[in-house]
């Protein structure tokens, strides 16, 4: 099998695991399971990085970052960010394979194109003017945001997708490693998995508390 068909089963499964999880269960039973997840990665995964002084910073924080806005009246942003997450690195692989020519930076990541980055953060954009009308119904804090404001601070978390993709990317590098685990197939590892969605939720804890100071 192709590593294509299985990051695509994999991907499905996902999506139906955590769109379960969204519409079928509690908002504890779903934090119980980020804590699952991170109790693995801390404990399978970042070893093999040897960066024990980052711990706290990554990947501790991030996690309960996630915890914490899986709670109401957060989680409609949270299921926001998550959206942004897999639609950006979706099609950002699917764009980069198929016309990626330049890359983003080989000495990091080589598989990461221009093109595939353009692609994913316009696909995002596009899909999060989409989901303005769920918003609305949520009475999101997102709709503090004027139209524009609101696509700044979607583009926004789309740049800290491609930054928590990166710097995932580099701490494999140091580490000489080509996936964090490979638990996932056709992903690699959790890390590998959650990179992206490390960046924006950091990336929106910032605005967020931006936001709540007015």
């Amino acid at each position: 099998m192709s590593n294509f068909l299985k990051r695509l089963f994999t991907s499905i499964a996902l999506v139906g695991l955590v769109g379960g999880m969204w519409l079928y269960t509690s908002p504890c039973i779903t934090s119980l399971f980020l804590c699952i997840v991170a109790c693995y990665t801390l404990l399978f995964e970042w070893p093999k990085f040897h960066y024990w002084w980052l711990t706290p910073l990554y990947p501790v924080m991030p996690f309960v970052l996630l915890i914490a806005f899986n709670s109401s009246p957060y989680r409609t942003e949270l299921l926001w960010l998550l959206c942004i997450a897999i639609v950006h690195d979706s099609a950002a692989y699917v764009v980069g394979n198929l016309i990626g020519a330049h890359k983003l930076w080989p000495r990091v990541s080589p598989g990461k194109t221009w093109e595939g980055t353009i692609g994913g953060v316009v696909s995002s954009l596009i899909v999060s003017w989409m989901l303005l009308p769920s918003l609305v119904y949520e009475k999101s804090m997102l709709l503090r945001f004027t139209p524009l404001h609101y696509l700044v601070v979607a583009l926004l978390v789309n740049i800290a997708c491609v930054l928590g993709d990166l710097f995932e990317s580099w701490l494999k590098r140091r580490a000489h490693l080509k996936d964090s685990g490979c638990i996932l197939p056709g992903h690699g590892g959790v890390l590998d998995r959650l990179d992206s969605l490390f960046g924006a939720i950091v990336m929106w804890t910032g605005i967020h508390f931006f936001i709540k100071q007015f």
